[in-house]
Formats: C-alpha cells, sequence, structure tokens
C-alpha cells in the first residue's frame, strides 16, 4: 500500500469541488445517505448531509466549497444504508500574498 503524500494547493477565496461516488459491489451506481465532513485548518468543521448535497445523478455526490482559511483542510465522505462507502482527502489553501 502507497500513500501520496502531495496536496493539490488552492488560493484563498479559491472553489473546491469535492465529489464522492456510491457504487454496489457490482459496480452499480445508487443511492444511499451520504455525509460530508470538512475539517477547517482552525479546527472547525463543516457538515453536509444528503439533503444539502448536490445530486447530479444517481449514485453521485458533490459539495463546492469556498476556502476561507489558509492551511490543511481534510475532509471525509461516507454512505450509509444499503452500501457503505467512506472516502477521504486533503489540500492546501495558500495565505494571501497581498491585501485587497
Amino acid at each position: 500500500m502507497s500513500f501520496s503524500t502531495s496536496l493539490t494547493a488552492y488560493n484563498i477565496g479559491d472553489t473546491v469541488r469535492l465529489s464522492f461516488t456510491v457504487a454496489t459491489s457490482t459496480g452499480a451506481a445508487t443511492n444511499t445517505p451520504v455525509r460530508l465532513l470538512v475539517q477547517r485548518p482552525a479546527s472547525t468543521t463543516l457538515v453536509y448531509t444528503t439533503g444539502t448535497l448536490a445530486h447530479p445523478a444517481v449514485g453521485s455526490w458533490r459539495q463546492d466549497i469556498m476556502v476561507t482559511e489558509a492551511g490543511r483542510w481534510t475532509y471525509r465522505w461516507a454512505s450509509s444504508g444499503a452500501v457503505v462507502q467512506a472516502d477521504e482527502g486533503a489540500f492546501a489553501v495558500f495565505p494571501k500574498k497581498a491585501s485587497t
């Protein structure tokens, strides 16, 4: 098993699109309750649930996050119900170089 230590980097004010696909063991996309937790660098957590997430297609979920703090952001998707899956990730946000 190997892990990547490189992070995609953004600037404060950018919008980051996070997405998640839920599929059965046979690969068929399916709908099931989904939750997304986004941990900001200052340790506050944003919570999104099935009713607040964009749902463009069967088994497909996404959320656009406007990043407002510099540092390392982490996130965790999780589905429950008939299909239980999870996915985690992280990205970096650079501090502003100039004031506006």
